[in-house]
């Protein structure tokens, strides 16, 4: 299943309107294609430096276990 860019945008706003609804501190979010290429990355204001690398590795890992 191919997964679109509206697609994608729409997971990652769901992520972070639930982060809000659980006050959670600020996120990154990236969503991968099958192939491991990024299709969508929101950083939100006042996230940390390593937030983003470390959810893109999250998301290559995730991939690499068949999660998808």
């Amino acid at each position: 299943m191919t997964l679109t860019c509206d697609q994608a945008s729409k997971i990652v706003d769901v992520a972070l309107a639930t982060r809000k609804e659980k006050n959670f501190k600020p996120l990154s979010v990236v969503v991968l294609n099958e192939a491991g290429d990024t299709i969508v990355l929101k950083r939100e204001d006042k996230t940390s430096i390593l937030r983003t690398p470390i959810a893109t590795a999250k998301a290559w890992g995730a991939l690499g276990m068949g999660c998808g």
